[in-house]
């Protein structure tokens, strides 16, 4: 048992956050405590905490791409599902069925998945959402081209 610094209310050592793990000491304040005095830290000078945020993100910026690259590297599976769903909304099964349907193969081209370098890209429409089925990465590109500049040419012809 401690007593908080703050509150002055007596706590089980577990409600402290940790000063030092190595040496197994606690802060004087209780968490509960050190919480609120920090959201009233964050808000009276928002402007500073958001550089210090800034600089703080920056100084660890190395360490976690370097965790990120372990993670995606040991979770293929994990990392796959979450792209999927992220980027287009869908689960890996229903990858796995689009590319059941197709054989495998390219929508535009027929291109097989072995004869490629590249996993067939998810192709959708950015405006609706809609998924149009699986291309392989050049047929991706081109359409995404394709669609760029139609819409330029539409602008420049009204």
């Amino acid at each position: 048992m401690k007593i908080c610094s703050l509150c002055k209310t007596e706590k089980p050592r577990d409600q402290f956050p940790w000063q030092d793990k190595k040496t197994n000491k606690v802060m004087s304040a209780c968490k509960l405590c050190n919480r609120v005095r920090q959201k009233e830290k964050r808000a009276s000078d928002p402007e500073a905490q958001r550089i210090k945020d800034r600089a703080n993100y920056q100084k660890h910026k190395d360490h976690r791409i370097k965790y990120a690259r372990v993670y995606r590297a040991e979770n293929p599976e994990k990392t796959r599902a979450t792209n999927l769903k992220v980027k287009y909304g869908i689960a890996p099964l229903e990858y796995d069925s689009m590319f059941d349907s197709q054989g495998g193969r390219c929508k535009i081209c027929d291109a097989h998945q072995n004869n490629l370098k590249r996993i067939l890209c998810v192709d959708h429409c950015h405006s609706s959402g809609k998924i149009r089925g699986l291309l392989c990465d050049t047929c991706n590109k081109f359409l995404g081209f394709y669609e760029k500049l139609h819409n330029q040419c539409k602008e420049y012809l009204e």
